[in-house]
């Protein structure tokens, strides 16, 4: 993200009317903690930031769809498991297991 700031000087070109102020400058801005994070970025890195960025985006969505495949997978198996019939197995005499 692109910020320009007024500096507040009275006689800067950025106190005028109409003018943008100080700029760009970059900044990554993130939610940390539950508040945001800004961190400045020199323009010599800002194309390393941008692939970095998009790259963390891509994994967002690939982590997403797996979230969602594993879903679809834990219901498929659940519904497997209810429509089977309920296994009764011949209990082993009383007498029996006390010999084994």
């Amino acid at each position: 993200m692109s910020r320009y700031r007024k500096c507040g000087k009275p006689t800067c070109h950025c106190a005028r009317e109409g003018d943008p102020g100080h700029g760009p400058k970059w900044v990554l801005v993130r939610s940390v903690d539950g508040g945001r994070r800004n961190w400045s970025i020199p323009e010599a890195a800002l194309a390393q930031t941008r692939e970095q960025v998009a790259e963390y985006r891509r994994f967002r969505q690939l982590l997403r769809e797996l979230i969602d495949v594993s879903e679809r997978l834990c219901e498929t198996r659940l519904a497997e498991r209810r429509a089977e019939p309920a296994k009764r197995g011949r209990r082993t005499p009383r007498s029996a297991r006390r010999w084994a």
